[in-house]
């Protein structure tokens, strides 16, 4: 028996498949691929623990974020379809992993 070592030891959580044309998170350098695995120290591995994670963030507070990449920290902007939630400008995608 084989085992393919390259998508056991995958990240699983929420990868990100592109970005908003004003977005912070690009800005600060997070890149297409990356996957999101804690906001603020949360854990992220699932749509519903990424809304969580920002559902208190307002326009203009500080984030933290931790890929599968690297560590990226910078303020949340005005979301446009909903002025009194935080922006952080990111497409995602849910990723799946067998353990």
């Amino acid at each position: 028996m084989s085992v393919n070592h390259n998508v056991i030891n995958q990240p699983c959580g929420i990868e990100t498949t592109g970005f908003a044309e004003n977005s912070p998170a690009k800005n600060a350098g997070m890149t297409v691929g990356e996957i999101i695995i804690s906001i603020d120290y949360y854990h992220i591995d699932t749509f519903d623990s990424l809304t969580h994670a920002m559902a208190n963030k307002r326009s203009g507070e500080d984030i933290s974020i931790t890929t599968n990449i690297g560590d990226y920290k910078f303020k949340t902007i005005e979301n446009p379809t909903n002025p009194a939630s935080a922006f952080i400008g990111i497409k995602i995608n849910q990723k799946y992993c067998r353990r």
